[in-house]
């Protein structure tokens, strides 16, 4: 229609925002969570599917009544159910591979603006441990980095997984990128799941170059592998320790760190730096500060009694001379203990007086303060009381240097 007339573009100007308020045909797509279990392979994947409606609930159901409609959904969603599509506002599937029995949930989040439907919430979990905790699932109407899919490779032998991977759309659009992830890596018994908020904050790092510090100092999870991020969320802690009461202890720093003809770890260069505890009559739980990939070579006097071995550092610690039975705590990249180290703390620069920096790290670990610090300034370390010339000095056999020896970090 052509308006010729100022009357007559008035009336059309009334209409047109009366247009615009009728009931138009929707063309929402159907969304689903499809889920794979194949227990002979010990493989599980949870993957987000969306598909045009017509499509699933039969041909011109953008059109029918709602009646029609519930019965289309009533006669089709059970036939796509059959075959792994499965309902994502009221998921509850489990999954047993091997000895592990896997739950993975789903559930519609509240409805954002301009949305018909909430975002999809999906939650992993096995016996005790969960994995993966209401994040998004589907790329509309969620805010934050949305789940395309994720697998996972039950692990012979043992009852976590052995890998997992996770695929997030890029840019809300079609495209997506994958990352590998370890939930449980090294001596780890178990770990807090993947949050919203940690999947938000590893995908932004690693756009912008894998999260570099703004300044000297400054802690950034380092982005570049999901498992050493999720690794380092928490403060560093001794897990499952029972310190008696009356235990000292005792913080030490330095002392003369020689090479070592072999490697202990990832690293090609390892060192060695002998430690003398020297505190007859007490019980002693030693907070080694290191850096390097080394190994303390650990001798103690008569009567002193060793009850527990932590170290700092990125670079792996190890205990050499310890009996077996003695709890020890090292938090390198790939333990399963790493763990966030206060921020500014250079443990190859710590002296005497630096016993202030020290006892956080001490709370952390043993929940206690130091009781004492103990530096060796280009000589062995000796913790303790001063060593008399003629003292004896005991060392297990149990663990040589030599037992640390790695043949293809």
């Amino acid at each position: 229609m052509q308006c010729t007339s100022v009357h007559c573009c008035s009336r059309l100007s009334l209409v047109l925002p009366l247009l615009l308020l009728l009931p138009f045909p929707a063309f929402a797509d159907v969304e689903f969570v499809r889920v794979t279990c194949i227990e002979g392979t010990r493989y599980l994947s949870v993957e987000y599917v969306s598909m045009p409606s017509d499509a699933v609930e039969g041909v011109g159901s953008d059109y029918a009544s709602g009646e029609a409609l519930q019965a289309w959904r009533r006669e089709f969603i059970p036939i796509w159910a059959r075959s792994g599509y499965r309902d994502p506002a009221r998921l509850r599937y489990t999954c047993k591979l091997g000895t592990s029995t896997y739950e993975i949930t789903s559930v519609r989040g509240v409805n954002e603006p301009n949305c018909d439907d909430g975002p999809i919430k999906l939650t992993l979990r096995s016996q005790d441990d969960t994995y993966l905790e209401n994040l998004n699932l589907s790329p509309s109407c969620a805010r934050g980095t949305a789940l395309r899919s994720v697998e996972l490779w039950e692990g012979y032998g043992g009852r976590t997984p052995q890998q997992m991977r996770i695929c997030v759309f890029d840019n809300q659009d079609t495209a997506q990128s994958c990352v590998d992830y370890r939930p449980h890596p090294g001596q780890f018994e178990t770990n807090p799941p993947i949050s919203q908020v940690d999947l938000d904050e590893f995908v932004a790092r690693r756009k912008a170059g894998f999260g570099k510090p703004a300044k000297k100092g400054e802690f950034v999870r380092d982005a570049r592998d999901l498992t050493r991020f999720m690794e380092i969320r928490y403060p560093c802690e001794f897990r499952n320790l029972k310190l008696p009461n009356d235990a000292v202890i005792y913080a030490v720093a330095g002392g003369r760190f020689e090479p070592l003809p072999f490697r202990i770890g990832a690293h090609p260069d390892s060192y060695q730096s002998d430690l003398i505890v020297n505190a007859p009559g007490k019980k002693v739980a030693l907070l080694l500060l290191g850096y390097e990939q080394s190994v303390w070579n650990i001798r103690w006097t008569p009567g002193t009694d060793i009850v527990a071995v932590a170290a700092t550092g990125s670079g792996r610690q190890a205990f050499a001379g310890i009996p077996r039975g003695v709890p020890t705590f090292s938090p390198h990249d790939g333990s399963g203990f790493a763990c966030k180290y206060p921020e500014g703390f250079d443990s190859t620069a710590v002296q005497r007086k630096d016993r202030a920096k020290v006892d956080p790290i001490a709370m952390e670990i043993y929940r206690r303060p130091t009781d004492g610090m103990f530096v060796g300034y280009r000589q062995p370390a000796i913790a303790g009381d001063p060593l008399p010339p003629s003292a004896q000095l005991i060392q297990s056999s149990d663990t040589p240097p030599e037992s640390f020896r790695v043949s293809r970090p």
